[in-house]
Formats: structure tokens, sequence, C-alpha cells
């Protein structure tokens, strides 16, 4: 396994530009799905994380419906329990404290989007968000058909936010995604066709 970096948060005093970045351990130790890579970025910021890893996620999962059909695109060999931790079953309540926020809760539009981003990352607090994963120039799904997926957000600067997420290559690495691309992303059009229920954002605290 590469070696764990963790990231800092930091501001520049000479330039005055702002680049705040959450604590997080990357690569993080299992990183086939980002669902699985974003909480384990978190919670191994705790240094005995290593040992509780080694002894929880062992058993590996194959889905019968892959049993006719095996689609190379999806998580048809997964580790248990890590696929109780997606953003629409609520597993992540096992192992980090979270708070839901959609539309019942506030009203996000274009203009309070990116207020709201810096204001909850200043307090601490990391962001998973559905959003069109097609109108995010650096992952893999640029350009594609749009396609709802879920984006760790842990950091901004002056251009846009810091997320985690997979490149073209398929590596998982840290790209800055421009504050225009994101409320794009996050406002698709696409997006209620796609996911059927309300956009869910999801904090989460630790």
């Amino acid at each position: 396994m590469d070696e764990l970096v963790n990231t800092v948060q930091s501001m520049s005093k000479s330039t005055n530009d702002i680049d705040i970045k959450l604590p997080i351990v990357f690569p993080p130790p299992i990183c086939y799905a980002l669902f699985a890579a974003d909480k384990l970025a978190i919670i191994m910021n705790n240094p005995s994380a290593m040992n509780w890893i080694y002894n929880n996620f062992i058993q590996l999962v194959f889905y019968s419906d892959n049993l006719e059909n095996i689609d190379p695109h999806t998580h048809y060999l997964s580790i248990w329990p890590i696929d109780l931790m997606k953003i629409d079953q609520r597993g992540g309540n096992l192992f980090l404290r979270e708070h839901i926020i959609n539309n019942n809760i506030m009203e996000l539009n274009k203009e309070n989007l990116v207020d709201c981003i810096k204001m909850w990352i200043d307090q601490g607090l990391y962001i998973i968000a559905n959003i069109d994963s097609t109108k995010i120039s650096k992952t893999r799904y640029f350009g594609r058909k749009p396609f709802c997926h879920s984006a760790f957000i842990f950091g901004y600067n002056e251009i846009g936010i810091y997320q985690v997420d997979f490149l073209n290559s398929g590596q998982l690495d840290i790209i800055n995604v421009p504050y225009e691309e994101l409320i794009e992303a996050f406002f698709s059009p696409e997006l209620p066709n796609i996911f059927r229920t309300e956009k869910i954002w999801r904090l989460i605290i630790i």
C-alpha cells in the first residue's frame, strides 16, 4: 500500500491566497470505489483505525445480479461492510456523525452554494454531494452521458473546491474543481431524471 499522506489546512499570509484543506489521509487504504475511499480518508485520521480496518473489512461480496453478465463498470466484487457506507444508505452513521441537508432543510441555489460550501468547511465539516459528474472536466466521467455520482469535498481555494475523484486514467486523485463546474454539476438539469429523489448533501463531522 502506498504511504499514507495527511493533507493539512493552510493559508498563505504573504499573498493572502486562501488554501483551506480539512485533514484527510490520502490515498486511503481501500479505494476501489469513491464511497469507500471518501469515508476512509476521514476515518484514517485516527491512528488506531488501521487495526480496525484489518479486523472489520475482510469479507468479499459477489452480487448474484452479475452471475449471468458481469458489467465491468459496476462494483460486482465488493468489500463488506463498506457497501453500507453509500450516500443513499446512511451506513456511514455507523462510523461517522452525519447531517443530511435536502430541500426541506434549506434552499440551495446557484447564488449561495459556494458560500455554503466555504462556511461548512470552515466549520470543519466534510461534504459529500450527489452531482452530475459528467460536468467535472478532470474526472473520468467528463463529457459522457449525464451520470449521477457522489463528490467528496474537503477544501477550497480561490479557484474552486478540493475534491477526491477518479481521473480519466482510473487513478484516484485530489483535483481542484472550478466553482463554475461545481455549480453546473450540482444544478444539472439532467439530475432530476437520473436521481429521482431530492438532491442530498451529507455533511460529516468527525
